[in-house]
């Protein structure tokens, strides 16, 4: 068998990455608080923006977050709930979702299309034309709320011109973070008959032996053949108890990058 070491380099979930031209306003009045982040698993997805705390109440303004022009609304009482759908001259979209209910404008727009069709049922969904309601950054579009799924809360994406979510936190959106990513462990797990651990079939978790100055260390590993690898990892922020995804993630061995992973956008494909 034999001993290695095994570096896992992680990065905050606050960033900005150069280069983003466009300028977003925060979505709420509620604070930038976050539940969950970019990226996160969820039981058969990936959660494609933020959650943004309300602190278990509704109604705060919710804010079109740049120049635009209403191009979805939505109401069901399943995934998104009441959910708001801009889309921006440089041809991407914001989403705003669980909302308790729409501005006035927008409310009698899909009462009145909702009544033409005779359609009284909850489900609704309706597309209009392009550049035909036009809101401006700053506008209140919709107010917090806790429809579809989920307790309260505003759930924010940004999505590119192909409709692939992107991280919210690439653009100049920004939350507190001074706290270093968390790793509490990993799993060592034998691939196949020829694989040992600590010269054991049976996968091990290791735990950390200290950390100091933002590193984590761990006792040297003892393995043998092939091996599978899984990390226990989570970032936090100032002044909320939440756990987040790590933003971005890097395995070495021995001076030889092995992964790396960094979520800024994925497709829902």
């Amino acid at each position: 068998m034999k001993g290695f070491w095994l570096f896992l380099c992680l990065s905050v979930v606050s960033f900005v990455v150069k280069g983003q031209d466009s300028i977003y306003l925060w979505p709420t009045n509620s604070g930038k608080f976050l539940s969950s982040t970019f990226g996160e698993t969820r039981s058969a997805h990936f959660h494609a923006g933020l959650d943004i705390k309300t602190w278990g109440r509704e109604g705060y303004k919710v804010f079109a977050s740049r120049d635009g022009y209403l191009s979805k609304l939505i109401i069901t009482n399943q995934g998104y709930g009441k959910a708001i759908y801009l889309k921006h001259f440089d041809g991407t979209y914001t989403v705003y979702a669980h909302l308790q209910r729409f501005n006035s404008e927008f409310q009698a727009i899909a009462d009145s299309i909702r009544i033409n069709e005779l359609d009284y049922s909850y489900t609704f969904e309706q597309s209009f034309e392009e550049k035909k309601l036009m809101v401006k950054q700053g506008d209140v579009i919709g107010y917090t709320g806790s429809t579809g799924i989920g307790p309260p809360h505003l759930h924010f994406e940004i999505r590119n011109s192909f409709n692939q979510p992107i991280n919210p936190l690439s653009s100049n959106l920004a939350v507190q973070d001074t706290i270093s990513p968390v790793f509490s462990s990993f799993l060592i797990e034998p691939l196949n008959i020829n694989s040992k651990v600590f010269n054991s079939y049976y996968p091990s978790e290791i735990k950390p032996i200290s950390v100091k100055n933002d590193t984590t260390y761990f006792d040297t590993v003892f393995v043998s053949g092939d091996i599978g690898l899984s990390a226990n990892v989570y970032d936090q922020a100032n002044q909320v108890n939440n756990k987040y995804a790590v933003y971005d993630l890097k395995l070495r061995s021995n001076n030889r990058h092995l992964y790396h992973e960094k979520i800024n956008y994925f497709d829902f494909s």
